[in-house]
């Protein structure tokens, strides 16, 4: 997959028609475009591409749809050419995505031209770019011509090169409109643009500022109920603005379209683009497409009517972006609708922006349908929309509204009987208890919910139901929890539309696995479960997976690994906090170890712990905080009332492995640890409190978990505690080592290593892969920006990795980073 990258005007459109023209009849080509609509059209690539897995699409699964796809591209050596992926829709970049992890060993090249000049262009770059394999990805940045070029192209035209080249900057597409302009210097290139189409006869200009409505492409089947004949076409294609393939025409450039469209006269356009509505409609033309002129138009009576439509379609494709954007469009209509229609509006547009992560919107538009359903007498819509906005409110990290919320949809709903809803109700209340670690609680209200829905035949409720009651029995009944688990995962894949039950079955596996440090059964799941989020595009439930395969790759010393994986998560800010916890957790406390920058991750931590409170995150939360204190000997006062405040809140949580923990900062903070029952501490914090060093240091082996298992040894003889000692500056544990070394001289060990030897690092600065390849970047002298563009990441994220080499490295400016790495020949190990 090539992506050929740059701004508007550089040439990316051009670059493909001379790569198509040489590449055709070396391969089999398919080209596609992505359009500026209003309201982008779902899977527009599939449909542009002209498969015959496209026919009957509508009555297929979108995962069916995207392997029949591919199959199709790849039954025979095929290039594929898909123009301005900025423009592109939610539904075409989940396809791309889906072949892009499926590239590997196929007779396939796709090549992707898309800009990257504002934030929304890199958003879709880096969305397409994360899934591919870096071997299968080409990223050509086009660069703007030079002055010797431009001079080449003016001298041609007897222009002085040097103005135009300083007029320009050497962008492709304002050279040619300037020398097209015999080297007049208009203001814009509108204006240039503009100047062009003046010279036209009035019924070619006619012609084109018709064409100028139609983003992209428009056919000759549209065109020609208009009247437009090809003798009006023919000196806009000698004029060069226009071009043809034959069954239509278009615009050399997106540009020159929007010069031509954005100087018609109000009415003008009006009239253009209800001309074009009229024209999609006797073509029946996709509801999108006409939603698009719809709205140009502000025609009232379609916009009604074709939003819903068009956004059904959207949702349907998987497209909730534009599914959202669609219903939007109909907002300003809403206010003369009946009550219950603008509630079920305000109910559908909530859905769409919860499923792309706009929690607060998606909070607000469903209280508006609250309370128009409740002003309609739908009692049942009306505790429904409780039910989801509890849900809404969790997400966005306020566990008290989402108790709150869960208890008045209850109390609605029950009056009025069995019900789906009220079974769903039910079945939210015991997800909020097993979150809360209240397995009894979760247990009862989960019962209730799935006799209910037994009794009632919605299977897919059982599934929800059990798998929050599986989820509960994690500490207290651990073979009850695999059954209930298994079973609920048997039923959720009889199912149809039930992928994101399955995925939900497939994280409790994994978080279950976790928390009683099964590393290796959780590290499976986890697997497991991304692979399958990430075939079905469920980005929110594959990131809380990745932060907790992040967390378990930490448990198991696999530090680099872990940091890479939390950062990708955190570098997405489209999902919330919920999603977003586990991979902060993971990468504010392999920072700390390693004595490198935590604020940002802490920082989210403890935003999310104001109004998130719950026993398992917030008791993880005081670890944290308690070991920061501990290795920076700062705060000890306030991590200690921290974990006293955990403590208390949550006397009854079931995780003995969290208790032990907190057992063990205590401990190690130099406080009264005897408030925490010796029966309630797992068995390497029993060995340790009985003095047994060795014996905790052997089970911590025996799990897989090298961390404590060091921290244990540092207890023991002088031999032990080298061999600790060793073993943190083996995992890269810089800071905790530190701290370490201190304590041990403090108990008299003479002759402590000074640190990290080369032979027990991949280097002896200890930088991860990630860390070298921005090192080798570093050294061009690239800022974070085009760093950010080159790796795909964002600057933040690159900004992260700068501060981290800045400390190893110990050099004071990226200058002197890039000097050290060249004295200690560390660039010519950067690709190992």
């Amino acid at each position: 997959m090539v992506l050929v990258v740059g701004e508007a005007g550089i040439g990316k459109t051009s670059l493909l028609r001379t790569f198509a023209e040489q590449a055709r009849g070396a391969a089999r080509l398919y080209t596609a475009a992505c359009e500026d609509l209003s309201t982008p059209e779902a899977l527009v690539l599939l449909q542009d591409l002209g498969l015959s897995a496209w026919r009957g699409a509508a009555d297929r699964a979108r995962l069916a749809l995207f392997a029949d796809a591919l199959d199709e591209l790849c039954a025979a050596p095929t290039v594929v050419l898909i123009e301005d992926l900025h423009w592109a829709d939610e539904a075409s970049m989940d396809f791309l995505r889906f072949m892009g992890r499926r590239l590997a060993g196929r007779p396939l090249l796709v090549v992707i031209t898309s800009r990257d000049d504002d934030a929304a262009s890199r958003s879709q770059l880096r969305r397409v770019a994360n899934d591919i394999p870096a071997e299968l990805r080409t990223r050509l940045d086009l660069p703007r011509l030079s002055p010797a070029a431009v001079a080449q192209l003016s001298v041609r035209r007897g222009v002085y090169g040097v103005e135009v080249h300083a007029l320009t900057g050497g962008n492709p597409l304002l050279v040619n409109e300037l020398l097209a302009s015999k080297g007049r210097q208009p203001a814009s290139i509108a204006d240039m643009v503009l100047g062009r189409a003046d010279a036209l006869p009035e019924p070619a200009r006619d012609a084109l500022n018709q064409c100028s409505v139609f983003p992209g492409r428009v056919g000759v089947a549209t065109l020609a109920p208009a009247g437009v004949r090809a003798e009006a076409m023919a000196p806009c294609l000698a004029s060069g603005l226009l071009v043809s393939d034959g069954d239509g025409y278009a615009f050399r450039h997106e540009l020159t379209r929007r010069a031509v469209e954005d100087a018609l006269d109000p009415l003008q356009r009006h009239a253009l683009h209800a001309r074009a509505l009229e024209l999609l409609e006797r073509s029946g033309a996709s509801a999108a497409r006409r939603l698009h002129h719809a709205i140009a138009a502000q025609d009232r009576r379609a916009i009604r009517a074709l939003a819903p439509e068009a956004a059904r379609a959207a949702s349907a494709a998987g497209a909730h972006r534009e599914a959202a954007q669609s219903w939007r469009a109909m907002e300003p209509y809403v206010d003369g609708l009946p009550a219950v229609e603008a509630a079920a509006y305000w109910s559908a547009l909530s859905s769409e922006l919860h499923v792309t992560g706009r929690l607060a919107e998606a909070i607000e538009t469903m209280n508006r349908a609250h309370d128009l359903f409740t002003a309609a007498g739908d009692e049942e819509r009306a505790g429904d929309a409780l039910r989801w906005l509890s849900r809404f409110h969790y997400l966005n990290g306020d566990r008290q509204a989402a108790d709150d919320h869960a208890a008045r949809a209850v109390a609605a709903l029950e009056p009025l009987g069995e019900s789906a809803t009220l079974a769903m109700a039910c079945s939210n209340v015991a997800q909020l208890a097993m979150l809360a670690d209240e397995p009894a609680r979760a247990v009862e209200w989960g019962e209730r919910a799935i006799a209910m829905a037994e009794r009632l035949g919605r299977k897919e409720i059982v599934v929800h139901a059990m798998n929050n009651v599986g989820a509960a029995l994690c500490h207290v009944d651990p073979e009850r929890r695999r059954t209930t688990l298994d079973a609920a995962l048997r039923i959720a894949r009889g199912l149809p539309n039930c992928d994101f039950e399955v995925a939900r079955i497939l994280i409790t596996r994994a978080s279950c696995a976790a928390f009683i440090l099964s590393l290796e059964e959780a590290l499976a799941n986890a697997n497991e479960g991304i692979s399958y989020c990430q075939d079905r595009d469920l980005d929110v439930l594959r990131d809380y997976l990745c932060g907790t395969k992040a967390l378990v790759l930490l448990a198991k010393g696999e530090w680099d690994e872990a940091g890479e994986t939390a950062l990708r998560v955190l570098d997405n800010r489209a999902t919330g906090p919920i999603a977003h916890h586990p991979a902060a957790l993971a990468l504010a406390t392999l920072r700390i170890r390693r004595g490198e920058d935590a604020d940002e991750p802490l920082a989210e931590l403890t935003q999310h712990m104001l109004t998130g409170r719950e026993a398992p995150r917030y008791l993880a939360y005081a670890e944290v905080m308690a070991e920061r204190a501990w290795i920076r000997q700062e705060g000890r006062d306030a991590a200690l009332a921290l974990i006293d405040e955990a403590v208390t809140r949550f006397p009854d949580q079931t995780s003995a492995w969290l208790t032990g923990s907190l057992w063990f900062w205590t401990r190690k903070l130099g406080a009264d640890a005897s408030r925490f029952e010796r029966a309630r501490l797992p068995p390497p914090h029993r060995l340790l409190a009985d003095g047994d060093w060795e014996g905790a240091a052997a089970r911590w082996a025996q799990l897989g978990m090298p961390y404590p298992r060091a921290l244990a040894l540092l207890e023991g003889d002088e031999a032990a505690a080298r061999a600790g000692l060793a073993l943190l500056d083996v995992l890269g544990a810089a800071a905790s080592a530190s701290r370490a070394r201190v304590e041990l001289g403090a108990r008299g060990l003479r002759g402590l290593p000074r640190g990290p030897r080369p032979s027990t690092r991949a280097n002896r600065f200890g930088l991860t892969r990630r860390e070298m390849d921005v090192l080798a970047l570093l050294h061009e002298g690239l800022s974070n920006k085009e760093l950010g563009r080159r790796l795909f990441v964002s600057p933040k994220t690159i900004d992260h990795h700068v501060s981290a080499i800045l400390s190893k490295l110990e050099a004071g400016s990226r200058t002197q980073a890039a000097t050290i790495a060249r004295r200690e020949g560390l660039l010519d190990r950067s690709s190992d």
